[in-house]
């Protein structure tokens, strides 16, 4: 059956709400029909590490920065609210080194490690 969920559970007794969207979400993995649809990846890195919680506001995201990280960010004056938003709703797919993550979001992109927690780079996507 199929069930509809909304975060203010307006559709009834059958709506899960937001633990129907947490349910669904920490169990999904991705397929073929995902892929068809060209739906963005949820929150699941190279290493299998989930990345931010849906719930968690962007502003609290922590990035811990390499210095290659912060001399880029200061170069392509790209703004930490940028790299964040990235990380949290950025498509993921693994970057050029194995165990990194690039998220990309926005036109710009940030490679992290597979834990998402360590910024490596960021650049702009040109799109």
């Amino acid at each position: 059956d199929v069930s509809v969920c909304s975060a203010d559970r307006r559709f009834g007794k059958t709506d899960l709400g937001e633990s129907g969207f947490d349910s669904f979400f920490g169990t999904h993995r991705c397929n073929e029909l995902c892929r068809k649809l060209k739906l963005t990846p949820i929150n699941v890195g190279a290493s299998g590490a989930e990345g931010p919680s849906r719930n968690t506001a962007t502003s609290a995201i922590e990035i811990i920065r390499t210095n290659h990280l912060r001399q880029r960010k200061r170069e392509r004056e790209i703004e930490t609210r940028e790299m964040q938003a990235a990380v949290k709703h950025g498509r993921k797919e693994p970057g050029s080194v194995p165990g990194s993550v690039r998220h990309t979001h926005n036109g710009m992109a940030i490679v992290t490690d597979g834990e998402h927690r360590v910024g490596i780079t960021a650049f702009p996507t040109g799109q």
